[in-house]
């Protein structure tokens, strides 16, 4: 828990130093984008699909549902799990560089510091967590009755990504999705 504030107090002096940088530069930035992401799990319980209910924006060069792009804007992007009668909760959000799936899908995601930094995720029950660099992922248990969460882009690396949500009724049978987030920086 200890790392978690510490890693927010160098996003926030970062922030407050690159906002600051702005002012004396002249460099115009745009306020940050919100945006909600509404998932919906469906299929049999053997075989859940768990997809974006909303179209992506409009600026995406891939045209998929959920698809996310910030130019020249951070972003707050809000996501919502559907109600289902067999109870799904968020258990793990990961973020990969590129705009394709590792292979396997399931595979770790190494992220280089500066790109974990680029993120971080406050959850419905509180907490901020930014993305391991050794796997790219954010974990919840599952007691931690996740149904929504806040993923906060700063959007300082250029980069594409690739992100993943896993929602799971309980043990195994989880569903999860699999859009697309293109980063093309503050500037």
């Amino acid at each position: 828990m200890k790392i978690n504030h510490i890693l927010l107090l160098i996003i926030c002096g970062i922030t407050l130093i690159s906002c600051d940088a702005d002012k004396t530069s002249g460099v115009k930035t745009a306020g940050p984008k919100t945006w909600d992401v509404k998932l919906k799990v469906s299929g049999p319980a053997n075989n859940p699909v768990m997809k974006v209910i909303n179209p992506g924006m409009s600026a995406c060069r891939n045209a998929s549902p959920g698809c996310m792009r910030f130019h020249q804007e951070t972003g707050e992007v809000t996501f919502n799990l559907d109600k289902h009668p067999r109870n799904y909760r968020v258990v793990e959000f990961k973020i990969c560089m590129g705009s394709t799936p590792p292979s396997p899908p399931d595979a770790d995601c190494k992220l280089p510091a500066a790109n974990a930094m680029d993120f971080y995720v406050e959850g419905s029950s509180g907490g901020l967590h930014v993305p391991n660099t050794l796997d790219g992922k954010i974990t919840w248990a599952y007691n931690s009755d996740i149904k929504s969460f806040v993923l906060y882009n700063r959007n300082i690396e250029v980069q594409d990504y690739y992100y993943m949500v896993r929602a799971c009724p309980g043990a195994g049978d989880c569903a999860v999705t699999d859009p697309i987030l293109e980063n093309k920086g503050m500037y």
